[in-house]
């Protein structure tokens, strides 16, 4: 897919230019809630894990929540470095009360995010058509090479290690990496 020549890369956020996980349980300790020393986020769903669960739903009601985010180390200046030389799409699921806060959360952290329809919010990912789309999640992954014959990465978390399936993707360690894989 192309837009004025240029191939397409779809980005999603958190896990892969932001760090969600450390801003999730910096909330869950806010609200009272304890991580035990040896606590690891090793599946997507890790929060049910923790010992007081039932403030999982006090945790996303936080509006302030995808706002508390930091950028994953070298992720803006790599997400600049692509925006500049191609068509960047930001790809995001967020629940409706934290559209506005993703919003000022680019604001924020990458002002270069700023064209009509460069920011698009969706419950499936795998709608958006692009050339490359960029994950941390492999049923996100799987789903969109599905519909989409071009290629996937995945962004290695610990959440995502060892799962199964097709192999169609590319596994990379950061945004960082793509950058320089695409010779930026």
């Amino acid at each position: 897919m192309k837009n004025k020549g240029k191939t397409r890369i779809l980005v999603d956020v958190d896990g892969v230019i932001a760090d969600f996980v450390t801003a999730y349980l910096d909330t869950y300790k806010e609200l009272g809630g304890v991580v035990p020393d040896d606590f690891e986020w090793t599946h997507w769903d890790s929060m049910q894990d923790l010992p007081d669960a039932h403030l999982t739903r006090h945790v996303w009601q936080d509006p302030e929540l995808f706002l508390r985010p930091e950028p994953y180390p070298g992720a803006i200046d790599a997400l600049k470095k692509m925006d500049s030389r191609y068509d960047v799409r930001i790809v995001t699921c967020v629940p409706h009360l934290h559209i506005y806060a993703r919003n000022l959360w680019f604001a924020q952290h990458a002002p270069f995010i700023h064209r009509k329809g460069q920011l698009i919010f969706t419950a499936d990912k795998s709608l958006i058509r692009g050339d490359i789309f960029v994950d941390d999640y492999l049923p996100h992954v799987y789903a969109w090479l599905k519909v989409n014959e071009h290629t996937g990465v995945i962004i290695n978390r610990p959440w995502n290690k060892g799962d199964g399936g097709p192999e169609a993707y590319t596994r990379l360690d950061s945004l960082t990496s793509l950058a320089e894989r695409l010779a930026l």
